[in-house]
């Protein structure tokens, strides 16, 4: 016991011994002696070091090292308090002392310089003990304005009344050891903990820009989804509990979860995630029975049949919840998702209002309403129009899902348009409505059938560089307008993981550049090598299409250049796919987006009035149409550079009914529809198309049944105004299929 006492001594001394060559550091118990540089050696004599204990107790065994130049020494006599002994092969000799007080010991070894060293010899009663030290735990990342817990501790024990210092805040721990702060600037700190009688301690933490930085726990086994979290800066992680739904509005009993999702089984994973050290965010997802959270034309599906009785089932679900995150101690609830997919935009806004004040009795922690920021999916307009959202009035965080727009997306500029509109309105949300920040609750990426095909077909993007590319996107427009985060397919893939890192832990752009998007140099210096050469190729074609494709090939290269290597592989890929697609059809016209094939061999089948809309993007000029045996060829121009898509609605049997209906668009592409009523076209297929001085496309004419004639009405068409110009005031036009 007086032993392990006098392990505990604090000794922080210097010790000179006079008239001796050398001196001696006492440190953490021990002496060592060191060679005073500046006293007399003999030529070739060596120095000698010991090691040994500074203070013993009268009786306890001393052990003593000898060394020179790290080597031990053998043989060597040690001397003190009249009692001799050597050294071991080791260096190692031990001896006993029983004199009190201090003494002094001499070190002699033939060839090298003698040594000597003080011991001091005390009774038990005199051990001298070490005050013991503080610990001062807490994370190692939080995010600016998040409220930090730190914990100090003393062998395992919570300390009360130290104090907790960083830059001029100070606080004092509470009788658990608990104190609290809250940096609302980025950058590095550090800590201290200190207390009369006890050693301190200090803490570096980083404070980055993202509060609540988040995963989505779910496509992989929870143990392997944690452990990578860990790596990843994450402080928090959403974890989902799916509600099945039939078609009637019944929600079904716990037992019929998806494998794995159970309630019990949700509590242990919430559990489990507690214990590695992650906040919670507790989401509550309703989806129809057997679709397994596909959602894909989960629209189609709803609403329910009795959507009274779906609400009252939905309203116990969530009650239910709030009591176990209160119970939990869930940090983040939100106790629906996009019901607007099982009831009507009224009701869905009743049920938001009606259940915040019923969840707020039993749960305590904070509230997110989740849904997604769109207007056109779900039929409400005029679009931007934020008085459809006013059920996110009393909730503390307004969230987004992240995918789409509607319609697709058709380039990375088309993506960052959305993000920022996006982010625009959650921030005239969150103003209108007082709440403490934004959450981006689901974020996924493009999915729709025309994107993938776009960007994952066309222009060769792989399921990384496809994933990458667009959230590097949302963070550079997201990142200190948003608050929390929370990725879903984030697992897979290792660059997809160390984006996300590089923006939890504030790594700065240069570690983006030089090391993540340098990975895919390679590919993008293979599509470029790709693309040039055909480019090389176009000599047979029109000078305007050679030198527009040129100038895009220039963007290409200057965005290699600036290290956006994606960007250079997407580019390249779009101009050699464009060029594979240049063919001269057999009446000598070339879909390019060029009209100068076109005039100067046909006339305008109609020419529209020159301004009778303001914006020359949209103020369509004259239509163009030529046909061979298998193929409709058509020709736009406006007064300026294309901007706005182009409709057209086909009457095929003159009935005056819609038949098809063709929508052309410089960014998205062109498809063809079948009208099945008036506001309702079904997809039939993509049509080849390009947009540059003008909008071209090919019509194959058996896909709208050979027709010998036919009419439609033509239009240009924005977002905002739906009709903008209607093409000689939306009057039939006519076409006869030529038989040349």
């Amino acid at each position: 016991m007086l032993r392990g006492h006098l392990k505990q001594k604090w000794v922080l001394l210097i010790i000179f011994i006079v008239g001796s060559l050398s001196s001696a550091l006492v440190i953490n118990d021990y002496i060592r002696t060191r060679y005073a540089s500046s006293q007399h050696i003999e030529a070739g004599v060596k120095p000698l070091t010991v090691v040994c204990k500074a203070v013993v107790e009268v009786g306890e065994p001393l052990i003593i090292t000898v060394t020179s130049d790290g080597e031990p020494i053998e043989n060597a006599k040690i001397t003190i308090d009249n009692l001799t002994t050597e050294t071991d092969s080791n260096g190692k000799a031990t001896i006993i002392l029983h004199k009190e007080g201090s003494n002094i010991g001499k070190i002699v070894k033939e060839g090298y310089n003698e040594e000597t060293f003080v011991v001091r010899v005390i009774k038990p009663e005199k051990i001298l003990t070490k005050p013991n030290p503080l610990k001062l735990s807490g994370p190692s990342i939080t995010g600016i304005g998040e409220e930090v817990q730190f914990i100090v501790t003393s062998n395992g024990t919570a300390v009360e009344n130290v104090t907790v210092a960083v830059d001029n805040q100070t606080q004092e721990t509470d009788v658990s050891g608990n104190v609290f702060f809250t940096l609302n600037t980025t950058g590095s700190y550090t800590f201290k903990a200190f207390k009369e009688g006890y050693l301190p301690s200090s803490l570096k933490i980083k404070v980055v820009a993202i509060p609540i930085r988040g995963l989505f726990l779910g496509g992989a086994p929870p143990s392997a989804l944690l452990e990578k979290a860990n790596e990843m800066g994450v402080n928090y992680v959403q974890i989902v509990y799916w509600i099945e739904v039939l078609k009637n509005g019944t929600i079904l009993p716990d037992k019929y979860s998806p494998v794995g999702c159970s309630k019990s089984e949700i509590i242990s994973l919430i559990q489990k995630a507690n214990k590695a050290g992650f906040k919670i965010y507790l989401q509550l997802y309703p989806e129809f029975y057997g679709t397994q959270g596909a959602h894909v034309g989960e629209l189609e599906m709803g609403p329910v049949a009795d959507q009274q009785l779906f609400m009252e089932e939905m309203k116990r679900k969530a009650i239910e919840w709030a009591e176990v995150a209160e119970d939990l101690d869930i940090e983040l609830y939100s106790p629906s998702c996009e019901l607007n997919v099982f009831i009507d935009w009224s009701n869905n806004m009743e049920w938001h209002k009606q259940i915040l004040p019923e969840i707020r009795k039993v749960y305590h922690g904070e509230l997110v309403q989740k849904g997604e920021l769109v207007w056109e999916k779900y039929g409400l307009y005029p679009e931007g129009e934020l008085s459809f959202y006013d059920h996110y009035e009393g909730w503390d965080y307004v969230n987004s899902d992240i995918f789409e727009r509607a319609g697709g997306t058709m380039s990375f500029e088309d993506y960052r348009t959305y993000v920022n509109e996006t982010i625009m309105y959650l921030m005239e949300l969150k103003d209108k409505h007082g709440a403490k920040g934004i959450i981006l609750g689901e974020i996924g990426i493009p999915e729709g059938e025309n994107s993938v095909a776009h960007f994952r077909d066309m222009c060769g993007l792989n399921s990384e560089e496809y994933i990458f590319m667009f959230w590097k996107i949302l963070f550079e427009e997201a990142k200190g307008n948003v608050g929390g985060f929370f990725f879903w397919p984030w697992y897979e893939h290792r660059n997809i993981r160390e984006l996300i890192t590089s923006y939890y832990c504030d790594l700065n752009e240069s570690y983006r550049k030089d090391v993540l998007l340098m990975r895919f140099k390679d590919e993008a210096i293979q599509a470029l090598n790709n693309s040039k050469a055909c480019l090389e190729s176009l000599s047979n074609y029109s000078q305007p299409a050679y030198e527009g494709i040129r100038r895009e090939f220039i963007k290409a290269e200057e965005a290699f250049n600036a290290g956006e290597y994606i960007i250079a592989k997407y580019r390249a890929n779009i101009i050699k796919n464009k060029i594979g697609n240049l063919t001269i059809s057999a009446i000598g016209i070339i879909i390019d987006g060029y009209d100068d094939d076109w005039t100067s061999i046909y006339e305008p089948l109609v020419v529209d009035e020159k301004g009778d809309v303001s914006n020359k993007g949209e103020d369509l000029k004259a239509l163009y149409m030529a046909n061979d045996q298998e193929n409709l060829y058509f020709m736009i121009q406006f007064v300026g550079e294309p901007e706005a898509d182009v409709v057209f609605f086909f009457d095929i049997d003159f009935d005056g009914k819609w038949d098809y209906d063709i929508r052309a668009s410089p960014r998205f592409g062109t498809y063809l529809g079948k009208t099945i009523r008036p506001d309702y076209h079904e997809r039939i297929t993509n049509l080849l198309f390009f947009a540059e001085t003008a909008l071209e496309f090919k019509l194959p004419l058996n896909l709208i049944g050979d027709p010998e004639s036919f009419r439609m009405q033509v239009g240009s068409w924005n977002d905002v105004n739906c009709l903008s110009d209607d093409m000689i005031d939306f009057n039939w036009i006519t076409y006869t299929v030529s038989s040349n």
